[in-house]
């Protein structure tokens, strides 16, 4: 059973003991409901979608802490979103691109992005076998001539 939120809208205004939210509930890739939080200290409310009353009753029976996860998720989210926006600018044109300096010029960074206006990301072509080989094949070339790669979300490459 697999818990994961969408279409989430965070009010960090208007939140006072806890983060006040809404967003669509969704197990195993099916709607079961909504989850909202005033963000005034209350617990987050869960309401059933109505097509899928039952499914979403099973799983508060299997799950009873799902307030507890759904809330976990909302942290996550909300982490990442911080982290997103405070993220250096390094770190930003890591996540569309291959990003390396040259050792004699170390201010300046250089950037490669694949496709129309950047349309493989890094974690998009960490995924396909044939982004993945020209990420290899480049990363091979780079560093025979000399290049610092500056990307920390290569994993093992």
């Amino acid at each position: 059973m697999k818990i994961h939120l969408k279409k989430i809208t965070v009010y960090p205004g208007s939140s006072k003991k806890s983060n006040n939210y809404d967003a669509d509930v969704y197990c195993s890739g099916k709607k079961i409901g909504r989850a909202t939080n005033t963000g005034n200290g209350d617990p987050t409310i869960l309401t059933a979608n109505w097509e899928r009353k039952r499914l979403f009753d099973e799983i508060m029976l299997q799950d009873p802490d799902l307030r507890t996860t759904v809330d976990n998720i909302i942290k996550d989210h909300i982490q990442e979103q911080h982290h997103k926006k405070f993220m250096s600018q390094e770190e930003r044109a890591c996540l569309t691109g291959l990003c390396y300096n040259d050792p004699g010029d170390p201010m300046t960074i250089q950037k490669i992005r694949w496709g129309y206006e950047g349309q493989w990301p890094i974690e998009k072509m960490l995924k396909n076998k044939i982004m993945l080989g020209k990420l290899k094949d480049k990363l091979v070339e780079l560093r025979c001539e000399g290049k610092i790669i500056l990307n920390k979300n290569l994993g093992n490459l």
